[in-house]
């Protein structure tokens, strides 16, 4: 522990010498109330889940640093406001989630290229890798409009049915 947070532990508190068996729960009350050595006591709980699936996300030792700091910055100044509906530690890690996508989101609009690469042929390749992929919701409102329309395809007279699949078959080629 720092000298800051060592400031604020109470070494007469008698939760102080309960810490280890603590529960989560616990802890989290105590750190809502201004207990930053229960903030860290959590902290230690959890680091090493949030880093492993963190990193299992970034697949990069950068950003899982970066990802981390975010999530405990956010987790510590967001403790208040964290309400026991789930544990403590789907909580961190909903938030560690979150920061991970924000992060590759970010990496993905943001491509970063050095200028002295000016020879290099992977350049003109850049905006092909820039492209945002099909997003989830967009690709489900597509997948449920083609069913609709096969479905509606279907219940047509054969005749009717076999032109317009054909006529889909050719714009679609």
């Amino acid at each position: 522990m720092n000298d800051a947070l060592l400031s604020n532990l109470n070494l007469n508190d008698p939760s102080v010498g309960l810490i280890a068996a603590a529960c989560d729960e616990s802890l989290v009350e105590l750190a809502q109330n201004g207990r930053h050595w229960a903030y860290v006591e959590l902290w230690k709980r959890h680091r090493n889940l949030v880093c492993r699936m963190v990193r299992q996300i970034t697949k990069n030792s950068h950003d899982t640093e970066d990802v981390l700091q975010d999530c405990w910055m956010k987790t510590f100044v967001h403790i208040k406001s964290f309400d026991g509906r789930s544990s403590f530690s789907t909580w961190v890690t909903r938030i560690a989630i979150n920061s991970a996508l924000m992060i590759l989101r970010k990496r993905r609009w943001h491509l970063e290229a050095s200028l002295d690469d000016r020879g290099d042929s992977n350049l003109s390749r850049l905006s092909e890798i820039a492209e945002p992929s099909d997003d989830p919701e967009e690709h489900l409102i597509r997948s449920e409009r083609q069913s609709r329309v096969r479905q509606a395809i279907q219940s047509l007279p054969p005749t009717s049915s076999s032109h317009l699949t054909i006529t889909s078959r050719e714009s679609a080629a």
